[in-house]
């Protein structure tokens, strides 16, 4: 057997799944969620199981599944958005490919876009158009973080999957390249929730420490989406996680998580990691002011029904809210 390339913890689950789905393969499938690496194995995990010729697909140990696995497959394609964004160029140089029959006989070809929601609106609509033309033996794999960052016309397409989402950065393993081992994101994390909680010291911390780099910055976008996604989750443990649980808004949660993704995209275009950090934190106290203030007039709205029911000494059924 070939070293665990294939092997993808944490998501038995989607990889029975997709073994299910080899029955009717679809012709566009789509990756959310879960790691950046993960979302790229399991590309490569789909493209052994399309293309292997055991019965136990993948198998791990023949030709294809090797070739795959090393990168060395003729029929699997990558554009990797981490390179930057994906132009119109890259995908009108799959349209020649996407007419020829794959290389290897009786096989599929696999085209995965790594990173998807680096595609431009120029590329996106090209995709869709090599999407409609193309040929039985082609197959897409998009693959981005939430399906809500690429066009809706591209994830009306595509057959979606969620990866199952890691609790928090702190307990992945040491190998984990999403792992941000940034020293000082604790001590900024720290004074962030602060902030979040009472609208002070931010600003005395950014002024006395001026020198915040992209490393440090995308270290503390990255623990907030991970306690964000715990509050989410409903199993928060502490610190930021839980205040972003108190808040109990969905609504609050998606659009902190924009905030976050556009923090990232901010990041990526060089803008200055102090100016992202300050812009983000402040739009995270706004959203979260905003939720608690709805919470407190909700609370006071049901002392005054408790009130006008006690007086009318209804003992019964409350009023609704």
């Amino acid at each position: 057997m070939i070293d665990d390339c294939l092997f993808i913890p944490r998501q038995e689950r989607l990889l029975d799944y997709l073994g299910r789905l080899l029955l009717q393969p679809p012709r566009v499938l789509l990756l959310e969620g879960g790691r950046t690496e993960e979302r790229a194995t399991i590309a490569k995990y789909w493209a052994a199981a399309l293309n292997c010729t055991a019965t136990q697909k993948p198998c791990r140990t023949c030709s294809v599944c090797r070739w795959i696995a090393q990168g060395e497959f003729t029929d699997m394609h990558y554009l990797d958005g981490r390179e930057g964004r994906i132009g119109i160029d890259a995908v009108r140089d799959l349209r020649p490919l996407l007419g020829q029959a794959p290389r290897q006989a009786g096989g599929r070809r696999i085209i995965v876009l790594g990173e998807a929601q680096e595609l431009t609106v120029e590329a996106a609509n090209a995709l869709l158009k090599s999407m409609e033309d193309m040929d039985a033996y082609n197959h897409f794999v998009l693959l981005a973080p939430q399906r809500e960052r690429l066009l809706p016309t591209l994830v009306s397409r595509s057959w979606v999957l969620t990866l199952g989402w890691f609790s928090s950065c702190r307990k992945a393993s040491s190998g984990d390249d999403e792992k941000e081992n940034v020293p000082g994101v604790a001590q900024w994390l720290a004074a962030l929730e602060d902030f979040l909680r009472t609208g002070k010291g931010w600003f005395a911390m950014t002024m006395a420490k001026p020198r915040i780099d992209k490393s440090l910055a995308a270290g503390l976008i990255h623990e907030c989406r991970s306690s964000l996604i715990a509050a989410m989750q409903h199993s928060p443990r502490e610190g930021l996680a839980t205040f972003f649980y108190g808040l109990g808004a969905p609504h609050a949660w998606r659009n902190m998580d924009l905030r976050l993704i556009q923090a990232e995209q901010a990041l990526v275009a060089q803008v200055s990691p102090l100016l992202v950090l300050d812009w983000l934190v402040m739009g995270l106290r706004q959203y979260s002011t905003s939720c608690n203030k709805e919470i407190l007039e909700k609370r006071q709205k049901t002392v005054e029904i408790d009130r006008v029911q006690q007086l009318a000494g209804i003992t019964g059924n409350k009023i609704p809210l």
